[in-house]
């Protein structure tokens, strides 16, 4: 929506943009199905399909939609949760995930962090470090971690679906290639440390 003011007066009219309040039901909609066709999402949004068409190719090109090739049909991409990364995010660590890691870490001694996936890498959002006499290392919330060669990324990536872990595989590749990333060059290794992890329920780092 957008805001007027009259002249002479000081009104003050809201507008809504049209095709912003369309793409938002759109996403809103694909929240609560795992994949729509064109035709589906139409119907859905009570819209005609060449409009319903735009509306999913914008948001594609956005980032936040893939097209499956096989189907045609259209789902939502990891890049949706950066729409709700501010309040909510903070909410969640606070009220649900930082009590539980406290309680946990004294349990258990050893340290404990949360770790989650952000813009290509993995994002350290709380840690007990501190807390631990077991830490070896002491680590800050905000620390960015390399998906490909870190224990959080791998367990991370063997909990993606095919189509997410390929959509970050390919914008992992574009990057200059390094001992960090090269792991996403080398599919037939990356797949047998994934199946790994899914078997396990964990991964490791190794330290030299």
């Amino acid at each position: 929506m957008y805001w007027s003011i009259r002249k002479g007066t000081g009104d003050i009219t809201v507008h809504t943009i049209r095709s912003l309040h369309r793409g938002l039901m759109a996403l809103k909609v694909l929240n609560t199905k795992r994949k729509l066709s064109v035709a589906e999402m139409a119907r859905e949004i009570d819209l005609p399909r060449t409009t319903t068409y735009r509306i999913l190719e914008n948001l594609k090109a956005l980032g936040y939609l893939y097209r499956d090739e096989k189907d045609g049909r259209y789902g939502v991409t990891i890049q949706v949760k950066n729409l709700s990364s501010g309040f909510y995010e903070s909410a969640w660590l606070t009220e649900i995930v930082k009590p539980l890691a406290i309680d946990l870490g004294k349990t258990v001694i050893w340290p404990i962090s949360i770790i989650t996936h952000r813009n290509n890498r993995m994002s350290l959002r709380f840690t007990t470090d501190t807390d631990s006499p077991l830490a070896l290392d002491y680590y800050t919330e905000g620390l960015r971690l390399p998906i490909m060669s870190t224990a959080s990324g791998h367990v991370y990536l063997a909990s993606c679906t095919d189509v997410e872990r390929e959509i970050l595989l390919k914008a992992i590749r574009r990057e200059p290639e390094d001992e960090t990333n090269i792991l996403a060059r080398q599919p037939e290794r990356l797949e047998q440390i994934l199946a790994n992890v899914r078997e396990q329920g964990y991964a490791l780092n190794i330290r030299s």
